[in-house]
């Protein structure tokens, strides 16, 4: 295996680099950086030509803010890609088998999404689960405190559960 010395690569080369890594924020600061007292940081969360200019004084302040800034806007972006990907409206085995079985046989993995639904917490309805290669994957912590009936027996139940796919 050839080793390419980093110092070597294009510009662009070595920020997808950083890219790929997961780095958050990425520091550039180069001569004329250093003489006008600036540096510049380009953000993960932003298009990655987008870039900001703070003074080197700012520099550690900045940081924590901006950090603080893209955690929220990650948060925001994949609570509404959950809350986009739930179905609360299956209130049957029946529609619950439609929901989760395959509509293209070979690429079974493709059809999914969740499921809030009631469920009555017994280890039967746990075992209706496996064939259909479903999980529940949470309880959530903001129950509704309704009654209904269990998606999969059919019995009482109150607590709210949330069912998916596992691959």
């Amino acid at each position: 295996m050839v080793q390419v010395d980093k110092r070597d690569l294009r510009g662009g080369e070595k920020n997808w680099q950083w890219v790929k890594k997961g780095i958050p924020l990425r520091v550039e600061i180069g001569p004329r950086d250093i003489a006008s007292g600036n540096v510049m940081l380009y953000r993960r969360d932003q298009d990655p030509k987008e870039k900001i200019q703070i003074s080197a004084q700012d520099l550690v302040s900045r940081v924590t803010q901006i950090l603080d800034e893209m955690q929220q806007n990650y948060y925001a972006q994949a609570k509404s890609i959950r809350d986009e990907n739930i179905n609360d409206g299956i209130k049957d085995f029946q529609e619950f088998r439609a929901y989760f079985t395959p509509k293209n046989s070979e690429r079974p993995e493709i059809h999914g999404g969740f499921v809030k639904a009631k469920w009555c917490e017994s280890r039967e309805s746990e075992g209706m689960l496996a064939d259909l290669k479903v999980t529940i994957r949470n309880l959530p912590l903001e129950q509704s405190g309704t009654s209904g009936t269990c998606v999969l027996t059919g019995k009482p139940a109150t607590t709210d559960a949330i069912f998916a796919k596992s691959y």
